[in-house]
Order: structure tokens, then sequence, then C-alpha cells
């Protein structure tokens, strides 16, 4: 995928808020909209599931934000010489932290797309995507029956490359030992990330890399932030779109109903509209670097 057209879609889901902040609109907002007209009551289990999940997801991306927060905070404390730069240490902890965040949002995914996609298969079936990898690898053999299927497999698969890069990642650091060395440069978190035998780099994109070992913390934030949130918005409408097959229920009349227009009112209990100091940051990060690849 082109990185540069990646970042610059997720700048793109970026809006400035009332209080002088930005905030992301959910991706989301259509099938946790639909999840409550169908079951306000929350009577159906596999639809309160789906919302549990959702909101897990929307809490991981603002756990996100507080990672770029936090820098921003160290990182002008610093400047101004009230803290030693014996702070750009401790990112370490914050790198590890996440890559586990991010490939825990795609399990939920995962989930997500197996509530919706899958809750016609048999509970077999279902059991088989409980994550994003076991997803990916059943996906190898699905027969899609129709166009939207087909297209929606095809989203799925597009992003195989970036998640095995991710997991790859993770797995190494929580399960293998691997060794996270962090830099200090004036105005940037420099950072390597090593297998535990030392002889192997494992990152990947080289728009993220300060040299050949060496990784800019912003940059690899903002690219793997980037595609997530493109993810979710590449996946958003084929979901709703099997919500609304699945009840044969035509847009324009799902519209009318009044629970629909009530929604609106939900919506900041569900936090789609959360702004976020740490969403402003990363949006700079993301425009700074979509300006430095051009």
């Amino acid at each position: 995928m082109d990185e540069q057209k990646i970042l610059e879609r997720a700048i793109s889901l970026f809006h400035k808020g009332d209080f002088n902040g930005y905030y992301l609109e959910s991706q989301f907002k259509d099938v946790q909209r639909y999840i409550f007209v169908s079951d306000p009551e929350e009577k159906n289990t596999d639809y309160k599931l789906c919302s549990s999940l959702l909101k897990k997801l929307h809490q991981d991306i603002i756990n996100v934000s507080l990672i770029a927060e936090r820098y921003n905070y160290n990182q002008k404390l610093s400047e101004k010489g009230i803290i030693e730069n014996q702070w750009k240490r401790y990112t370490a902890i914050d790198i590890q932290y996440f890559f586990i965040e991010l490939r825990s949002m795609m399990d939920y995914i995962a989930q997500i797309v197996n509530v919706i996609y899958f809750q016609e298969k048999t509970n077999k079936k279902r059991k088989k995507c409980e994550s994003f990898n076991k997803l990916l690898s059943f996906l190898d053999g699905v027969k899609t029956t129709n166009d939207l299927e087909k297209n929606f497999v095809n989203i799925l698969k597009s992003y195989k490359e970036w998640f095995e890069h991710i997991k790859k990642i993770r797995d190494h650091l929580v399960h293998h030992g691997a060794k996270i060395i962090t830099f200090g440069e004036k105005h940037e978190v420099l950072f390597q990330i090593y297998n535990s035998q030392l002889d192997e780099q494992v990152m990947q994109y080289d728009s993220v890399m300060y040299n050949e070992t060496i990784a800019y913390f912003s940059k690899n934030i903002s690219l793997h932030m980037a595609f997530l949130l493109c993810f979710l918005s590449d996946i958003s409408n084929p979901l709703f779109c099997f919500l609304l097959n699945k009840e044969k229920i035509q847009l324009e009349a799902y519209k009318e109903l009044e629970a629909y227009k009530e929604f609106e009112a939900y919506e900041e209990i569900c936090g789609h509209k959360v702004e976020s100091p740490g969403f402003l940051i990363l949006y700079n990060w993301m425009l700074k670097f979509t300006n430095n690849i051009k």
C-alpha cells in the first residue's frame, strides 16, 4: 500500500472539536447506531458482544492518543529543563505497549467481523475467527456469494502484510524476549527492536527509519495508527451493509425509525466525539510525516 496515501486518508479522519481539540469520528458509527436501534435493551447477545467490543476498540484508540500526549508533555518539560532527558529511556515501555494495543485492537475487530459477517455460519466456523490471525487463515478458504462479500474479503486480505508486520513485532516483544533500545535526539526519540539473540532487527517500513536499524518514535506511531484508521474506515460500511441485509431492510426505511433519530443523543455516551489532546498530536505527527515524504 502507498504509505503517503494511507497517511493522507488517516489525516482526513480527524476533526476539530468544540473545545480546541480534535476527535476521531467513529468509523463504526453506523454499526453502533444499528445495534442501538435494533436492540436498545441489549437482549441480543451477539449485538451486546459487538457493542462491548466497539467500546473496547474506541478506548484502546484513546489509550494510544495518551501515549502521544505523554510523549509530547515530557518533551516540552525536557526542553524547558524541568526534567532530564532520562525520560526518553522509558519510552521503550510505550513502544511495547503500543504494539500490544495494536494487536489487541485487531483481535477485537476479528471478533466484530465474527459476530456480523459470520453470524449465519456455524459455531464451529465462528470459533476459528476469534483472533485476526485466525480470521485471515479462515478467509483463504471462504467462498464469497456476492460482490459485497467479495469486496469485504479483499479488504481484509489487503491489510494482511501490515498486520503480519505488527504481529511479528508484538510476538517478539511478548513471547520471545525482544529488546527495545532507545536513543534520544533533541526533538525526537529513536529506537531499535531486536530479537532475543540481537541478530535480527524486526522493523520493516523504510519510511519510519532514521537509518537501516533505527526508527523514529513519532513516525512509527503515526504510520501504524494511519494503517489502523484506514482499515477501520474501509471495513465499516460493508459491515453495516451486512447488518441491513440480514434484516432485509432498506436504508431509507431504516432512517425513518424513531430510534434511529435518537442515536445522536446516545452518541455522546458511546464516545464517538470524545476530544483528546493526543489526537491533535497524532494529527500533527501524521501531517509532518506526510510533508516529509513529499
